[in-house]
């Protein structure tokens, strides 16, 4: 499939999200979305009336998405770069900031990302739903790009 093309929602997978109070609104938008679509979604922050910290919210998503084989995690702050950053600390996690519809393919077909990463100040809840949809079109390929993930975990055992 092109990168261009949008591919069907994602349907009947698990996904838990979290965001901090500037990725709120996207992510409750992200959530409507996948429920619609028939997906299992577990929301770390139900509600939204302060300053939420976006470190500890990443940090409970990636162990749960690690905890949980199968599942994904979905984040949301301002830039979606915080977020990215903390949950990638999380042994066994590889997130991926979606900017575009060739960062959703490749997350998805070379490095297998299991927690996705959103902007809520950087982009629509119409780019976001594309960039879902273009990761779920395609698959993990697997071979040499299974081993540069497996010599990430070896890094990670070794930090």
């Amino acid at each position: 499939m092109d990168a261009r093309e949008d591919g069907p929602p994602p349907c009947g997978e698990r996904f838990v999200l979290g965001s901090d109070h500037a990725g709120y609104e996207l992510k409750e938008q992200v959530k409507r979305y996948l429920l619609e679509n028939g997906n299992e979604v577990e929301d770390l922050v139900p509600e939204c009336r302060q300053r939420i910290d976006f470190p500890p919210v990443a940090e409970e998503t990636a162990a749960k998405v690690v905890r949980q084989a199968g599942s994904y995690g979905i984040l949301v702050c301002g830039t979606g770069l915080g977020m990215c950053m903390a949950a990638n600390k999380v042994c066994g996690v590889r997130a991926a900031l979606l900017y575009c519809d060739t960062a959703a393919e490749y997350a998805r077909r070379h490095n297998d990302a299991n927690v996705l990463v959103f902007g809520g100040r950087t982009m629509s809840f119409g780019q976001a739903r594309r960039y879902l949809e273009v990761f779920f079109a395609h698959r993990f390929e697997g071979g040499r790009y299974a081993e540069r993930n497996e010599y990430i975990g070896r890094m990670e055992k070794r930090a």
